[in-house]
């Protein structure tokens, strides 16, 4: 009688550990590379908003003593960003 094989062998187990050696170090900067540019786009995001609200006072033509940041509230800091203020200048 023969008996069902179970489990992996340790060539299959030392075959995967190498591709996994070989694949790691292509994977790390790629992912690194991925979350500095997540952090740069919730910045983007972010300004888009103030963006926003100096087109709409420039369009409607009214500068108050504020200047352009008339009726914007910056958004709360997060983990990247610490505030974002519009700046007459």
């Amino acid at each position: 009688m023969r008996y069902a094989q179970w489990g992996f062998s340790l060539i299959e187990l030392m075959s995967v550990v190498a591709i996994i050696g070989i694949l790691a170090p292509i994977a790390l900067p790629a992912y690194q590379d991925y979350s500095v540019h997540a952090r740069v786009s919730e910045g983007i995001s972010l300004g888009a908003a103030a963006k926003a609200n100096v087109q709409d006072v420039l369009s409607s033509g009214i500068v108050s003593s504020t200047g352009f940041g008339m009726g914007y509230v910056s958004p709360s800091a997060t983990a990247n960003i610490d505030s974002i203020a519009i700046a007459a200048d």
